[in-house]
């Protein structure tokens, strides 16, 4: 299954060359600010197909963002994912 991966376009210099050189053939790198871009637009370019079924894991990340945007990742996967598609994150009450 290919998976496209969305990070702050600064996360990925961090993270270990040995985790990209082994998963680089099932994972499309896709740079964005979560604050600023289009989630749809920027999974487009990078060869999304709204049709698919899809399995979405938003970890990590929700902390720091708005309120906004963490509704816009639920709102995205309802509107733009193919039927069956799920949604993963983890949250603070």
């Amino acid at each position: 299954m290919k998976s496209t991966m969305v990070r702050h376009r600064n996360t990925r210099s961090g993270e270990s060359a040995r985790f990209w050189e082994r998963y680089r053939r099932d994972i499309s790198y896709v740079p964005m600010d979560f604050t600023k871009d289009s989630l749809l637009e920027q999974l487009i370019k990078a060869g999304y197909s709204v049709q698919k079924t899809r399995s979405f894991c938003v970890e990590g990340v929700t902390f720091y963002l708005p309120r906004g945007c963490r509704q816009g990742h639920a709102h995205f996967v309802r509107d733009h994912a193919g039927a069956g598609s799920t949604i993963a994150f983890d949250y603070v009450l």
